[in-house]
Formats: structure tokens, C-alpha cells, sequence
């Protein structure tokens, strides 16, 4: 009750009036990963079917934000080429990515456990390519060739997913992934990855047409909101509206009623009604456009680290269990913990983006960027050996742990900046009287840590 009412006194506005703006997609990936934290501290699994919904959500807005990027800033001549580069490509798998690499690295778990970031790097990949592959059709906004690249697509996903099988799924994934039992997959990677990825496969093409279209989406508000009078407005809006309730009553009554097996067999195709009729409602008026809760609103930002983090620090044994600092007193407990939670995200989600600038800057080319990565990967390996060197001289103890994790993290460090700001134009940040150094200055610490 105290947070519907803190949400409710934190309106904030916003200039744009645009559909589905940027600053209101954050807050509402904020109050979205709220729900999923919620639904696993308190093991709520009478909530799976509308957290199902929302994690389809998420995989449609990769499909959708993604799309619209290369639709828009790949469309011209001068920076298309910058916009389906290499070095793009490697920038969103590192954001991606980074952290939960660390940690399978760290904890010795597997990848999968984080099943979200092979997720939304998976259908990254499969936005990218489709848009990729005769992108110079894309810069006229030539929609015909673009549909013909999407219909491909749906065919892909459904021959995939729907038609086949097994056969094609297990030969395009099983070069990469085993039938072998391990941690969070229990009847192997293979079969997990299947399971995780047909939940959703439609959802990031629900999220590219509707990207393909957003434009005259907003076309036809401005038309319907400022050149019909106010009694036609209403009754054009009302008739649309209409519409998604009646089939979002449809889907409430019959597949949202359904236990949880058997809804993850029809959620994949109709999980995108009540989606669509969130986004209609949400976007009705330039007021609602306009208007956000800002609570929370920087959550929205690490939604992937503190997806990661809740498996060791929120948490314990993978969600298993509850992390307790203090016993016999449960909300302080959680008060606790979730401060200690929520700060280290926010530290890895600085430390990933601060990395991915210094590795892999948008002026630098191909071969420096994987130079840059095979610096770090050399770090990586020099300072493992050191600790397997250790550890079989049994001299491992926590005055040579945290040695070794400060000259690990400062050798990376010091690499890292050295050969990146070297192929760069700009000068390395200053340490002395800048406020924007100071976001440079945990890293040796934080990469060290990472390492050992």
C-alpha cells in the first residue's frame, strides 16, 4: 500500500508525446522487473501467467527497439554502414553479456542459468540479420522489401519452432549445447534452451511489425487528436478500444485461465493481446503520453543486473534461497539485503558501460576492438593461472586473495585503458577535479573482484 501511494505522488512529466517514448519504456521495465524480484523472493508461483506475459513483453521490446533503430538511423547513406557495423554489434552483445559471463566464470555456473541475456542475444542476432541482409533496400524506407525480410522471418520462426520436430532446432543448437544434466537445466542445455526459447519466439516479430508501423501509428494519433473534432476523436478512439478489450476479455476468460503446462503451450501466440491493448491504453491521450510514475525509475536501467544479482546476493543457491544477515528479524532482513542489492547493481551496471567505452568505442574500428578484447581475454588467462598456481601451493588465503584481486584488476585496468585510449581520438579521462572520472576510478577494484 505505502508503494502504490509513493508510485501515485511520483507523476512526473515528460516534452515528448510520442508512443511508447524512451524515458517512459525505462520506468516501465522498472516496475515490470519489481514484479519479477517479487515473484521469486516470495516464490508467487500463482503470478507465472502474468509474469509470462511480461517477460514477453521484454522479448518484444528487443524486437521492437532494435528494429526501429537500424529502420531509422540505418536508413540513410551517410550512417547506415555505422549502424550495422561490427563494432555495434560487438557494444550490444558486451552490454549483454559481460556480466553474466563473469559470473559463470566466477561461480563456475552455466550460462544458461541466466537464461534471459542468451535470450535477448539471441533474437539481437536474428533482428540484426534480418535487417542486415539487403540493408540497402532499408535506406528509401522501401516498407515492401522490409515486409518481404519479415515474412522470411515468420517463416524461419515458425518451420523452427512450430513445424519441425526437433530435428532443425537440435542441428542448429547442438553444436553449442548437451543432453548432460547441470546446474538450472536438469534435463540438459539443449532441452532448456528449447523450453526457454519456444515460451516467446513470436514475440520479437510482434515487436518488429509493430516497429515496421510505428510511424503511421503516430501519424494517425496526430490526425485522429488534432484535426477531428473532439466527439469523432473519442468515438474512433473508443471503437479501437473496443476491439482489444473484447479480445482481451476473450483471453482473460480462456487461455490466461489455464494451468501453468498448459498455458505455456498457447502463450507464445497470444500472449501479444494483452500486450497490444496496455500499449493502446497507455499511449490513448497526449496526457498519458506525457505522464509517468517516477519511483524507482533508475531500475529500468539495470533491469539486467539486478536479473543477474538476484541469484547471489538477493538471494542464494541460484533462487533457491533467501540471503540472511539478520535472524529472527525477516523485514529487516529484506530492507538489508535489498540496499546492498540494489547499490551493487547499480555499480556492475556503471562498471559494464564504462568497460564497453574504454574496449569498445563507436570511433574505433573492427581490429581494434577485438585487439582490445584479446588484451582483456589475456588478462583474464594471466590472472586465472595465477590463481590455480596458488591454490595447488596451498597458500590461498584471503591477505593473497585480495593481492591478487587488486593486481588483477589494476593489470586489467592499466591494459585496457592503455591500448584503448590509444586508438582513440580522445584524450583518457583526468582523475583530478572531474566528476565523470570518478565512474573510472572502482574499476580495478570491481575487475578484480570479478576475476578471482
Amino acid at each position: 500500500i505505502v508503494f502504490s501511494r509513493f508510485q501515485l505522488f511520483s507523476s512526473q512529466r515528460h516534452v515528448s508525446t510520442q508512443p511508447i517514448e524512451t524515458t517512459i519504456n525505462h520506468k516501465r521495465k522498472n516496475r515490470m522487473q519489481t514484479m519479477f524480484l517479487m515473484y521469486h523472493y516470495f516464490h508467487g508461483i500463482e503470478l507465472y501467467n502474468p509474469i509470462r506475459v511480461m517477460i514477453a513483453a521484454y522479448v518484444w521490446m528487443t524486437g521492437f527497439g532494435n528494429f526501429l533503430w537500424f529502420y531509422s538511423h540505418g536508413s540513410s547513406n551517410d550512417n547506415g554502414n555505422n549502424s550495422y557495423s561490427t563494432v555495434r554489434v560487438l557494444q550490444m552483445l558486451w552490454r549483454l553479456n559481460f556480466s553474466s559471463v563473469c559470473l559463470c566464470l566466477a561461480l563456475n555456473v552455466p550460462y544458461l542459468l541466466y537464461y534471459i541475456c542468451a535470450l535477448h542475444s539471441y533474437f539481437f542476432l536474428l533482428v540484426y540479420g534480418t535487417m542486415r541482409i539487403g540493408h540497402l533496400y532499408n535506406w528509401n524506407h522501401d516498407a515492401k522489401a522490409v515486409r518481404i525480410k519479415l515474412c522470411v522471418f515468420a517463416v524461419f520462426i515458425y518451420v523452427v519452432w512450430d513445424l519441425d520436430n526437433g530435428f532443425l532446432f537440435t542441428t542448429f543448437h547442438g553444436m553449442f549445447l548437451s543432453n548432460q544434466p547441470t546446474v538450472g537445466a536438469s534435463s540438459g542445455s539443449l532441452w532448456e534452451w528449447y523450453f526457454r526459447s519456444t515460451l516467446d519466439h513470436w514475440a520479437t516479430l510482434w515487436g518488429m511489425v509493430f516497429a515496421l508501423h510505428y510511424p503511421v501509428t503516430c501519424l494517425w494519433l496526430q490526425k485522429v487528436e488534432q484535426r477531428l473534432d473532439w466527439r469523432r476523436c473519442v468515438a474512433i478512439k473508443a471503437v479501437v478500444g473496443g476491439v482489444l478489450l473484447m479480445a482481451t476479455a476473450w483471453w482473460i476468460r480462456g487461455p490466461f485461465q489455464q494451468e501453468r503446462f498448459e498455458y505455456n503451450q498457447t502463450h507464445a501466440y497470444f500472449s501479444i493481446i494483452p500486450l497490444m491493448t496496455y500499449i493502446y491504453f497507455r499511449n490513448l491521450t497526449p496526457w498519458l503520453r506525457s505522464h509517468s510514475l517516477g519511483l524507482l525509475q533508475h531500475l529500468g536501467q539495470t533491469t539486467l543486473e539486478t536479473y543477474l544479482l538476484q541469484h547471489h546476493i538477493w538471494m542464494t543457491t541460484n533462487s533457491r534461497t533467501l540471503l540472511t544477515l539478520i535472524p529472527g528479524y525477516p523485514q529487516m532482513n529484506f530492507l538489508m539485503v535489498t540496499a546492498v542489492y540494489v547499490v551493487l547493481s547499480r555499480c556492475l551496471f556503471r562498471v559494464t558501460l564504462t568497460l564497453r567505452s574504454i574496449l569498445l568505442p563507436s570511433t574505433s574500428t573492427v581490429w581494434q576492438c577485438f585487439r582490445n578484447l584479446g588484451i582483456l581475454t589475456g588478462s583474464f588467462i594471466v590472472c586465472y593461472s595465477a590463481v590455480l598456481f596458488i591454490k595447488d601451493v596451498k597458500v590461498l588465503n584471503l591477505t593473497t586473495l585480495g593481492f591478487l584481486s587488486m593486481a588483477g584488476g589494476s593489470l586489467v585496468h592499466a591494459l585496457s585503458t592503455h591500448f584503448a585510449w590509444q586508438s582513440s581520438d580522445d584524450s583518457p579521462p583526468s582523475t583530478k577535479g572531474h566528476r565523470v572520472a570518478a565512474k573510472y576510478i572502482p574499476i580495478p577494484h570491481l575487475a578484480g573482484v570479478l576475476i578471482v
